[in-house]
């Protein structure tokens, strides 16, 4: 697509996304759980960019976001970076700001020739609970493939240039899920509660009626949470098997509404997860009760639930609970 595409500086830098569903052919005992697949699913970004300036530009800007993602999502990681020895010793300036960026450290492995395609490389590798690491997001500075395929942009006297490549990705989703469901795991070794990330948690604030008649009030309750994952318990189960059904799912928050609760406007919710200071805070009203769950979400990305917002809509898998 590239190679045809009339590129001129103006259009530069220029990002394409590929949402790749990739294949290996992993013998008999290398596969290992949601790590190494035979078949992933890759999400690449490529970055064509003028010269190599505004590529270094590029792997610092996408250093910072995987760093911050990688953070984020409450993931342990080590950091290093591949280099040839002719960066190196031009740019040791430029890999030591990196290190700030994340402050971390970081291995430096230093190559005597460029023996892939990229001069500069990282990775963000995820410890796991044996103590290995396991590669999630990578960022390459590309100098050599943008010749190789023809790949260029007209410059301003008329001829075709090579450009820089910054390739990046996040690393496979299933990896990625992999790791998140790991820490969740080290969490219940330790005797904890496990909790996602509250940005991340499927269902944030679950609503639970007490009885048959504070169903409607829930759901006008619901009307309140707009930027909130909430649902309501509305099925015809008793109110401790939906209160243990909401411990079960490692529901973020949830409330329990009856008689009192509508009569006096404030609410108790149950919470989980390193954002909340105490497993349970009382006597919130509907606006407090939206305020702390805001604040938990913080700056992340929000997205709205695909489910329905009754949970007796929701299909169950395996036991009821």
């Amino acid at each position: 697509m590239l190679k045809d595409a009339q590129l001129g500086g103006k259009n530069l830098p220029l990002r394409v996304y590929e949402h790749a569903p990739s294949f290996r052919l992993e013998k008999s005992g290398e596969c290992s759980g949601l790590k190494r697949l035979r078949g992933f699913t890759m999400p690449d970004i490529h970055c064509f960019c003028r010269d190599l300036e505004s590529g270094m530009e590029e792997f610092a800007s996408l250093h910072k976001f995987y760093d911050e993602f990688m953070k984020n999502t409450d993931l342990p990681f080590a950091l290093g970076f591949r280099t040839v020895r002719d960066f190196w010793d031009k740019n040791q300036g430029y890999l030591k700001d990196r290190l700030i960026d994340s402050n971390k450290d970081a291995v430096v492995e230093i190559l005597d020739e460029i023996k892939h395609y990229w001069n500069l490389k990282n990775e963000f590798n995820y410890i796991d609970s044996m103590g290995d690491d396991v590669q999630m997001s990578t960022i390459q500075l590309d100098l050599s493939d943008s010749e190789r395929y023809g790949l260029g942009y007209i410059g301003s006297d008329g001829s075709k240039k090579p450009m820089v490549i910054v390739h990046s990705t996040i690393g496979s989703l299933e990896r990625l899920m992999g790791a998140i469901f790991e820490e969740r795991g080290k969490e219940i070794e330790r005797g904890e509660k496990p909790a996602m990330p509250y940005w991340l948690s499927p269902t944030q604030l679950r609503l639970i009626p007490v009885g048959e008649k504070h169903k409607k009030n829930c759901y006008e309750l619901v009307k309140n949470y707009n930027g909130i994952r909430v649902d309501v318990d509305d099925r015809n189960e008793t109110l401790s098997k939906k209160v243990r059904s909401a411990e079960k799912e490692w529901v973020a928050a949830y409330a329990v509404i009856g008689d009192k609760e509508l009569e006096n406007g404030k609410y108790t919710i149950k919470v989980r997860g390193k954002e909340f200071d105490i497993g349970k805070i009382n006597e919130l009203d509907k606006r407090g009760i939206a305020k702390v769950l805001h604040g938990a979400q913080g700056e992340m990305p929000f997205r709205d639930s695909y489910l329905d917002k009754s949970v007796s809509k929701h299909v169950r898998f395996g036991s009821s609970y």
